[in-house]
């Protein structure tokens, strides 16, 4: 049962009023250092919590009838509905949805035995205030999200373990609940950018080679080192 402590938490992520380093000190202590099965239950509350906001969303968006003068039929109902709400609700539902692919992300890469620095967050050295990102993550496309596993070495590491070192469509199959997109659109882009062979799919090959750019600096932002240049 989803406790006190977690519906706090996942509350004020659904507020976005956490920061991506108190939501990694939480998962940590929620799951004592990234326990694999108490993630696994972490990212199971996450998803009856936004299974939950679903039914809210569903219930305050309910059609409301308002008896109208009818000469011939007497009260009819006349359908009022609500959308002012619509884009908060769709950018709220991005944002759990984004933490629990998160905490799926741990659980794999755990069991492949990542190294400890491609799942934690690095703590900064001071206190401060974190700025705006560049790119909103919230509306980010599947290529962006590829783009950004390739840039952090998550799919150079993933790609070197068994059964994905002989079969990109399987490492495509894993990352479709990770990356919350169809497999049929992973994998047009996953095989060009994993082989390095030029493609209309490839961002690092066709127009997007400035979002790779964006990305990069994106991630320079938030701390990350590149060893060379891509």
């Amino acid at each position: 049962m989803i406790t006190q402590t977690t519906i706090e938490f996942l509350d004020a992520v659904k507020n976005d009023e956490v920061l991506s380093l108190d939501k990694n000190n939480f998962i940590q202590k929620a799951t004592d250092n990234f326990d694999s099965d108490k993630m696994n239950l972490l990212a199971n509350d996450v998803g009856h919590y936004l299974l939950k906001f679903k039914e809210q969303i569903s219930k305050e968006q309910l059609i409301a009838y308002r008896p109208d003068q009818d000469k011939n039929n007497g009260f009819q109902p006349t359908k009022i509905t609500l959308t002012s709400t619509d884009d908060y609700y769709a950018s709220t539902i991005k944002r759990i949805r984004i933490l629990g692919a998160s905490i799926k992300a741990r659980v794999l890469l755990k069991a492949l035995n990542a190294p400890d620095n491609l799942i934690e967050e690095k703590t900064p050295t001071k206190s401060i205030e974190e700025p705006e990102p560049l790119i909103d993550l919230s509306k980010s496309k599947c290529t962006e999200k590829i783009i950004y596993l390739k840039e952090m070495g998550v799919l150079d590491f993933l790609i070197k373990k068994e059964p994905f070192n002989k079969s990109i469509r399987k490492l495509a199959k894993a990352l479709v609940p990770i990356l919350g997109e169809r497999y049929d659109t992973i994998q047009p882009i996953l095989n060009p950018v994993i082989s390095n062979y030029s493609s209309k799919n490839n961002p690092y090959y066709n127009s997007s080679t400035q979002k790779v750019d964006q990305i990069r600096e994106h991630l320079v932002h938030l701390g990350v080192t590149f060893d060379n240049e891509k």
